[in-house]
Order: structure tokens, then C-alpha cells, then sequence
């Protein structure tokens, strides 16, 4: 993995010898430092969204983990590929979902629990946590349908619905 060269990188990449198994760290690294500094405080903090943050990013590491073994691990193809163009018709999908779920959620329980609105509490950590777990678990699941060989799928019940109109 390079961290400062990106010329040996990029002659991989020109090659075409660059295999999703040597992207996957650099995959993981992105998308848990970006979630990690999305949810890091610029201004104060008390301390509860840098421990949001990280166990989000800690998820989030998991999550790709998951993802990356549902497409097949070292054998699968096009991890990255899939798990940016599926990832966001899921996570479209997922969000409101968990918006409607969070408000509703979020609101019962702090206002049981007596906590202010708009401030961080366990109940946004436990949340955000489970949203992106469930989230990695669909994408998991949509990207292993990729995996499946076209005979496989007609003996699913959804194969019906799913498939390609024939044109004659």
C-alpha cells in the first residue's frame, strides 16, 4: 500500500494488474476516514461525538468488510464498483427509512428520557450505528445477487418480477 508515491500506483492501475483485493485498504481507509472526520466536531465538543465518530468509522470498517465477503472475497470482482453505484440506490433506499424511524425513535425516547433536542446523545450514537450496519448488510445482500450465474436466480421467487423483458 502507498501512502506518499502514487507513480508505481498508477502504473498498476494503467496495467490493469490493480485487483480489488489491493484497493480494499484504501477503500476501507476512505470511507472510515471520511466518516470519521464527517462526524468529528471542528468547534467544542464534550467528547460523545468523537466517540460517535469512531464507532461509526469502527461500523463502517465492518460493514465494507462484510460487503467485500458477500461479493465473494479474493475470488469477487468489481467490489468498488458495485458498492458505489449500489451503495447509493441503498442507502436512497434505507434513508428515509431510517430518517422516518430516527425522528419517531429519537423523539419518543429522548423526550421519555428527558434529553434536550439537538444535542448529541447514546440514543443519535446507537442510531447512527445501527443505520450504518443495517445499510451494510443490504448492500452485502445486493451485491452478492451480483455474484449469482443467470440459471441460479430463475428459481428464486423474485426472478419473475425481476426479469429482463425479451425483445424479439
Amino acid at each position: 500500500m502507498y501512502f506518499i508515491k502514487y507513480n508505481p500506483l498508477k502504473e498498476q492501475l494503467r496495467e490493469r494488474s490493480f485487483t480489488d483485493r489491493d484497493g480494499l485498504p484504501y477503500y476501507i481507509l476512505y470511507v472510515a476516514a471520511s466518516t470519521f472526520l464527517l462526524g468529528f466536531p471542528l468547534t467544542r465538543t464534550d467528547g460523545l461525538e468523537v466517540l460517535s465518530a469512531s464507532i461509526n468509522s469502527i461500523v463502517v470498517i465492518l460493514g465494507i468488510l462484510y460487503a467485500y465477503r458477500k461479493n465473494g472475497g479474493i475470488s469477487g470482482y468489481d467490489f468498488m464498483q458495485k458498492s458505489i453505484v449500489l451503495g447509493w440506490i441503498v442507502f436512497f433506499r434505507c434513508f428515509w427509512l431510517f430518517f422516518l424511524v430516527s425522528v419517531v425513535f429519537g423523539y419518543l425516547a429522548k423526550k421519555a428520557l428527558g434529553l434536550t433536542f439537538g444535542s448529541s446523545t447514546w440514543i443519535d450514537i446507537v442510531e447512527s450505528a445501527l443505520f450504518i450496519a443495517f445499510y451494510s448488510q443490504r448492500l452485502g445482500r445486493h451485491i452478492q445477487d451480483t455474484n449469482k450465474l443467470l440459471g441460479e436466480q430463475e428459481n428464486t421467487p423474485d426472478a419473475a418480477r425481476n426479469a429482463a423483458p425479451v425483445i424479439l
